[in-house]
């Protein structure tokens, strides 16, 4: 029953709009990870990710991401991390850098599913020097993530029961995205009138992830997923949007930055300490040992 409700939510999402599967821009995220296991709590993990345009071709930029979680309890963990971003891997000129914080809550909503909840705050670098690239859409963001995924790997039955050996695991996932700061930017009202530069503060990014893990070997697994990203101006006022289109021309500031991606991940995981096994106690009988020949 699990695998045929998760079948269908990876399917429906995959469709669920035409508009979204026809946007122009496509893009081929590849990427490889490492992750270390070095107590039941404690993991970090090395990844590096590249990324190609589908429709112009040639690498639009990679990243290299460093990670480290902390597992407090079987329902909340915490993430802390760096992304180092190179918008032209060619040149390796100068890198987009980021540090975030990510708390999370997980929990079972049946025996089939398990659902979960989390805020990432992200700090943006804005300095340009010979190293640093400065960010300067925004300089801090807030991000919302909610996830839902089975409790455990699917298993199929009579012709699919091949599927089987690759243990596939599905999961649907979205990312709400709030800027904050970053440069200004010009702004009109709704009859056009122009409004002082305001520093487009707000809801402005959304993530949908499709994505299926297989498990190739014990310690090797593949991810394949599918991610839409959409820009918008969500509860945000008059004056603090992006795509701001001026009247007289037509021109656009800061246009939507809408596209598609189908993403390839590689995962290695590698175990660097021993499950201490409880000592079992053997069980005493209660009775006493009589010495033999033993004299009155």
């Amino acid at each position: 029953m699990a695998q045929r409700w998760a079948l269908l939510i990876v399917l429906s999402l995959l469709l669920h709009k035409e508009a979204v599967i026809a946007q122009s821009e496509w893009k081929s995220w590849n990427a490889v990870a490492v992750t270390g296991n070095f107590s039941k709590k404690w993991t970090a993990r090395l990844a590096y990710l590249d990324s190609y345009n589908l429709n112009s071709g040639g690498t639009d930029f990679g990243q290299l991401a460093l990670q480290s979680d902390y597992f407090i309890n079987k329902n909340f963990s915490l993430r802390t991390g760096g992304q180092f971003t190179l918008s032209d891997v060619g040149q390796f000129d100068r890198y987009k850098i980021r540090y975030y914080l990510r708390g999370t809550h997980r929990f079972k909503l049946n025996p089939s599913f398990n659902w979960s909840n989390a805020i990432q705050l992200e700090h943006h670098l804005q300095q340009n020097t010979s190293f640093v690239e400065s960010e300067d859409r925004y300089s801090e963001r807030v991000i919302y993530i909610t996830r839902l995924a089975l409790n455990k790997r699917l298993k199929f039955k009579n012709r699919l029961r091949f599927l089987n050996k690759l243990a596939l695991a599905p999961s649907v996932s979205y990312w709400l995205y709030y800027n904050i700061g970053g440069d200004s930017l010009r702004q009109y009202d709704a009859d056009g009138k122009r409004l002082p530069d305001e520093v487009p503060n707000g809801f402005h990014r959304g993530r949908l992830n499709v994505n299926i893990n297989a498990r190739l070997a014990k310690n090797i697994s593949l991810s394949l997923y599918y991610m839409n990203q959409s820009e918008f101006n969500f509860l945000t006022p008059q004056n603090k949007r992006i795509n701001v289109i001026r009247p007289s021309d037509g021109r656009v500031y800061r246009s939507f930055d809408d596209y598609n991606v189908v993403g390839l991940t590689a995962m290695v995981n590698l175990k660097f300490y021993e499950e201490r096994k409880p000592v079992k106690k053997k069980k005493s009988t209660g009775s006493r040992s009589v010495p033999k020949n033993k004299k009155p």
